[in-house]
């Protein structure tokens, strides 16, 4: 077993609003992150072709605390074509609705980051106390 296997996940505990996965596309631990489940949005009939995906992300890794910080991020696609005015109607009805998701999100976003500061309060309390 080697060192790596026995050191405990420098990202754990997770906060409340992390799913708990903490994908990387590289190899070091900088580009590890805490992301929320996603508020989304995927509509793919006839002429509508709708995708909008946001959720909470964190890099509590990096070096720079200011790229640590705690932030909503948005990937968003759209090709609609509307022909007849009920068409625009479901459409409105649509973002509407995730809209709404969306207003929960920021309600999350506000209370993560006072999470995130409590946490690294603790941490660092726990540290002093060794």
């Amino acid at each position: 077993m080697s060192d790596a296997d026995t050191e405990p996940d420098p990202l754990l505990p997770c906060p409340a609003w992390s799913t708990g996965i903490h994908p990387s596309k590289e190899p070091y631990l900088g580009d590890r992150f805490h992301e929320s489940r996603p508020v989304a949005l995927e509509v793919r009939t006839g002429l509508v072709e709708v995708e909008c995906e946001t959720s909470i992300v964190q890099y509590p890794l990096r070096s720079r605390p200011e790229k640590r910080r705690v932030y909503a991020d948005a990937h968003m696609m759209a090709a609609v074509t509307m022909h007849r005015p009920c068409d625009v109607m479901a459409f409105a009805d649509m973002l509407t609705g995730y809209a709404s998701r969306l207003r929960e999100l920021a309600d999350e976003l506000v209370i993560a980051p006072q999470q995130d500061r409590a946490r690294f309060e603790a941490e660092k309390l726990a540290g002093q106390e060794r």
